[in-house]
């Protein structure tokens, strides 16, 4: 589960930084928040 959800992560950062805004700090805004989502399905999952 661990992995699945590493690679959604990074697939999902590729898919924002092509198909996303063209602003510098929507670009960052995005990815921390992708992580941020990632970090809370580790912990709702129990994948750590």
């Amino acid at each position: 589960m661990n992995y699945l959800i590493f690679g959604l992560e990074i697939i999902t950062i590729v898919l924002w930084l092509v198909f996303g805004q063209h602003s510098l700090l929507s670009a960052i805004i995005g990815i921390v928040v992708i992580i941020l989502i990632s970090q809370l399905l580790h912990s709702w999952l129990h994948a750590r």
